[in-house]
């Protein structure tokens, strides 16, 4: 087993050329120390691909794509982080570690191999029973019906499992012990006579792969009516989990990194019937609810994201919800807009291929999906002013979301010409442009006044006020608290040998997730990891992507810093401050309750707040020294 320490990873990074590595897809030209090119992960005409050989990290300013020289050979070339490393290792010539197994590892790793050949076995022997025996001819008949080729089939691997009980569970037990039949989720135990029965049993098998093309589960589909559920998946476990994977991206992903370009559908048949057809980079999220993870694996293989889901109100709705997954991931969005009842494989049977690479065209992006799908929603919703009015509250915070201001009042027309259009038609009625942008800029106005007095002077239980004024120091629509962990976390890039400042934070709750991630990352790096290869061993570790930009943006902030120690100080106490009025607010609100109750407070609890109220004042009088 490969295996890696952090002296071995700033070995290789050491030892890397960072510049000639990037270079031989980049054409990099230097200014000062540092170089520039066109960026290989987005198109554009003006260099903002920034790579620093001083650091030993890459970033774009314009896609934010940001990380070190493992994680440019991960991106570039799909490689994992262990294919990444050990590529550079034998570029600069270092060997690769080997670490012995300890017993309970050997153990576990001889468990994973047993338990992928037990899937391995169960597809071949549902492959087997459809092509082979009486009984599965009905299944075989149901796939060539749904116009299913032989060598699609064939292709996908899909299968039958006997209307039998223990069909496989005696076909394997020669082979596999019962509990790695359990572990593979092929089997269960019967909980009054003992023994065994199989969890699959008179269904269309559609076998899961992982990246890699190995079986790491099953889909069933029923055969006949009175079989609940209709689809039934190989259980959660660790050798499965529906939110880490997507059907069918292992034959797609070639295409899609070829075309830069993903289909996401909902169910199996629908990307088998696209596969058929041609439209080879498509996939299916296992459930309609799609993941960070899935997410992260379509970022992976492609750029742009079409999702495919069914017409109807579900399917609505998890395009919806799947948008803003897939948004974070920072993928260029379009939904497929389908003709009411149908998915991608009844428009393909019904309609041809042809029908649904129209549709593809004709993709609408994210913004006008989510205004025509307010328009189409509150269609008939009543009267032209309950109609109006239905519409705007939801049309409204859309284009009041847009950040772009050019690109706010691009669609802002659109959404007036549009809404004109509906309304003129059927009722007579005109909606202005104008009126449209006010509405806009007072949802706007009010947005930021909601974000300004968040951090206002608040009252407490005893009518007394806390010192909550400091707090919001900034200008409108600013976050303080965050800034000041903003401001931590960049001294302490700078200078992690002042980690030990930062020990009160140790049980702090940071603001956002990539907050958390960064000063988690410093605090074990500290010590550890040189100061010049701080940065890229953060970049190299740190998760989500979003943590990463963050980090590449402190680490060019970086240069502003004036006054470390004195910066860190000022930020500390102001995160204490708002730990500790946070406190007070939690006590404030026990207080509240035992008094509507009619109970006693505690004493300890009347001690802890009159001591955080001391020591919030005294912290509030030295922020404002």
């Amino acid at each position: 087993m490969v295996w890696f320490d952090e002296a071995f990873l700033q070995e290789v990074r050491d030892k890397t050329d960072i510049v000639a590595v990037i270079g031989e897809y980049v054409h990099l030209t230097r200014r000062g120390k540092d170089y520039w090119g066109l960026c290989p992960f987005h198109p554009e005409k003006t260099p903002s691909f920034h790579v620093v050989p001083e650091k030993g990290f890459y970033h774009c300013f314009g896609c934010k794509a940001t990380g070190d020289v493992f994680r440019f050979l991960m991106e570039k070339e799909r490689m994992t982080f262990v294919e990444a490393v050990a590529a550079l290792a034998r570029r600069a010539g270092i060997p690769l570690p080997r670490e012995p197994l300890t017993p309970a590892q050997e153990r576990q790793a001889r468990i994973r191999q047993q338990v992928y050949g037990a899937l391995e076995f169960a597809t071949r022997f549902f492959e087997y029973h459809l092509w082979h025996t009486p009984e599965g001819q009905k299944a075989l008949a149901y796939l060539r019906d749904r116009g299913l080729k032989d060598e699609t089939i064939t292709r996908f691997r899909l299968g039958y499992a006997p209307n039998r009980w223990d069909g496989l569970f005696r076909a394997a037990r020669q082979r596999f012990a019962p509990e790695i039949l359990v572990q593979a989720g092929l089997i269960q135990p019967r909980e009054q006579e003992g023994g065994y029965y199989d969890r699959f049993r008179n269904r269309v098998i559609f076998p899961i792969a992982d990246l890699r093309g190995r079986v790491i589960g099953f889909g069933g589909r029923a055969l006949t009516e009175d079989q609940v559920p209709k689809y039934y998946n190989s259980p959660e476990g660790p050798f499965f989990s529906k939110r880490l994977h997507l059907y069918g991206l292992h034959l797609a992903k070639e295409a899609m990194r070829a075309r830069d370009e993903g289909i996401i559908v909902e169910g199996y048949m629908d990307v088998i019937a696209l596969h058929q057809a041609g439209f080879t980079h498509a996939v299916a999220s296992l459930g309609t609810a799609l993941t960070r993870e899935q997410a992260e694996l379509l970022r992976r293989q492609c750029s742009r994201v079409v999702i495919a889901y069914d017409a109807d109100l579900a399917g609505q709705a998890a395009t919806l919800r799947g948008f803003e997954v897939l948004a974070a991931a920072g993928l260029d969005l379009k939904v497929l807009r389908l003709p009411a009842g149908k998915d991608p494989d009844e428009l393909i049977r019904s309609q041809g291929a042809e029908a649904f690479a129209r549709a593809l065209a004709d993709a609408l992006p994210l913004i006008e999906y989510k205004i025509c799908s307010a328009l189409e929603k509150h269609r008939h919703a009543g009267n032209p002013a309950e109609e109006r009015a239905a519409v705007m509250r939801e049309v409204v915070p859309i284009l009041a979301g847009i950040q772009d201001p050019v690109l706010r009042e691009l669609y802002t027309r659109r959404a007036a010409m549009w809404l004109a259009e509906d309304f003129v038609v059927r009722w007579g009625e005109e909606v202005s442009e104008e009126s449209l942008r006010h509405m806009v800029r007072a949802y706007l106005e009010k947005s930021r006044k909601r974000a300004s007095d968040t951090y206002t002077t608040t009252k407490n239980w005893n009518n007394r006020k806390v010192m909550g004024g400091a707090m919001a120091r900034g200008g409108p629509g600013t976050n303080p608290i965050r800034e000041a962990e903003r401001t931590v976390l960049r001294v302490l890039l700078h200078r992690p040998d002042l980690i030990g400042r930062a020990e009160a934070l140790a049980g702090y709750r940071w603001q956002t997730p990539e907050h958390q991630a960064i000063y988690d990352s410093l605090a074990a790096a500290a010590g550890t990891v040189p100061p010049a290869g701080l940065a890229a061993h953060l970049l190299a570790t740190v998760e989500p992507a979003e943590a990463r930009t963050l980090v590449a943006e402190l680490e060019e902030e970086g240069r502003f810093i004036v006054q470390p120690e004195r910066e860190l100080q000022d930020a500390l106490d102001r995160l204490r401050q708002d730990a500790k009025q946070r406190r007070i607010r939690e006590l404030q609100a026990i207080f509240r309750e035992r008094e509507a109750a009619g109970q006693p407070v505690e004493p300890a609890l009347l001690l802890e707040y009159q001591e955080l109220v001391r020591e919030f004042q005294e912290l509030v009088r030295r922020t404002r020294s």
